[in-house]
């Protein structure tokens, strides 16, 4: 079981197909295993998006890139071991009118 919280915000830059887009992302999810404690996700994007000028009223396409950070965290109760360290990773994002594309890095050494 678990809840996630999603935000999203956009920047219309005047007299522009230009736009600036701000995502976050915060979520809580139980373990369901026999381990026990939860998992926690943080995270956010921010995205420039060019809206493509359309005839047809009803179309709106548009292209959207970016990049953000995510930090994932497990915690486990102490009489089963020790709280893990946060894994952070950085993120780049692309979306196509077809379909959404994306990719975390690898988590830096030392982290």
């Amino acid at each position: 079981m678990g809840w996630h919280l999603l935000g999203k915000v956009d920047f219309r830059i005047p007299m522009s197909p230009l736009a600036v887009r701000l995502d976050a992302l915060f979520g809580q999810t139980t373990h369901q295993s026999n381990l026990q404690g939860h998992s926690q996700l943080l995270g956010g994007l921010a995205n420039l998006v060019w809206n493509i000028p359309s005839a047809a009223p009803m179309i709106k396409p548009y292209l959207l890139g970016g990049g953000g950070l995510y930090n994932f965290k497990i915690t486990i109760p102490r009489s089963v071991s020790t709280r893990l360290r946060p894994n952070s990773r950085g993120t780049w994002e692309g979306e196509r009118p077809l379909g959404r594309v994306r990719r975390a890095s690898s988590p830096r050494r030392g982290m």
